[in-house]
């Protein structure tokens, strides 16, 4: 996976998005294998995610966030990098457990020059 240090991705909707996550703003770290993001929406005052880059290059992280209604979720997901023109794709399979359980996919799309 191509370092992410200092880039910011924004979800994108599509047909199997999780709209609690819809136009969320990421703001990536990296140092070596291990990435950070703090990330925030209209529905969103404040989440975050820590994950671990493996071997095959697969980003698997645990997310946490706090919603404007006062929900708390917390979860799962492992992201896949591809490079798209000029911009990378972050493509990935969310769990997100509150009272229920909540599984989609999630696109990240850069949105900081490369």
């Amino acid at each position: 996976m191509e370092n992410i240090n200092g880039k910011v991705f924004l979800s994108i909707h599509h047909e199997n998005a999780q709209e609690l996550l819809y136009n969320a703003i990421f703001h990536f770290t990296q140092e070596n294998d291990i990435i950070t993001a703090s990330f925030y929406s209209k529905s969103i005052c404040y989440g975050e995610l820590v994950g671990l880059v493996n071997k095959t290059g697969i980003l698997h992280v645990i997310l946490n966030l706090f919603c404007t209604d006062s929900t708390f979720y917390s979860g799962t997901c492992d992201f896949q990098l591809k490079r798209m023109e000029d911009v990378s794709i972050l493509y990935g399979n969310i769990t997100l457990s509150s009272e229920n359980q909540l599984h989609q996919k999630i696109i990240l799309q850069e949105i900081t020059p490369s």
